[in-house]
């Protein structure tokens, strides 16, 4: 059976379920403060939580999300290159 995008993701990261948003951030190669711009501003389809109360808690993305939106940046590219075939 092919590995899933989250399997490879969940092996990279050392099976941790959630991520800290500098982890994403880093991992997609942008700035910390851009990808959270983008994230609250509905451009990039991912959601970050806090795992505790308050505004002071630390940004968390579930792994799952992150693999659901690179299949999903995934899907896009395939589709627009199937444009020029």
């Amino acid at each position: 059976m092919k590995p899933t995008t989250f399997d490879c993701l969940l092996a990279h990261f050392a099976g941790n379920p959630m991520l800290s948003i500098e982890t994403v951030a880093s991992y997609l190669a942008v700035d910390t403060e851009t990808l959270v711009n983008k994230m609250n501003q509905r451009k990039i389809g991912l959601t970050y939580f806090r795992a505790t109360d308050g505004q002071k808690g630390k940004k968390f993305v579930m792994v799952a999300d992150l693999a659901a939106h690179i299949d999903a940046c995934h899907q896009k590219a395939v589709e627009e290159m199937a444009k020029f075939a």
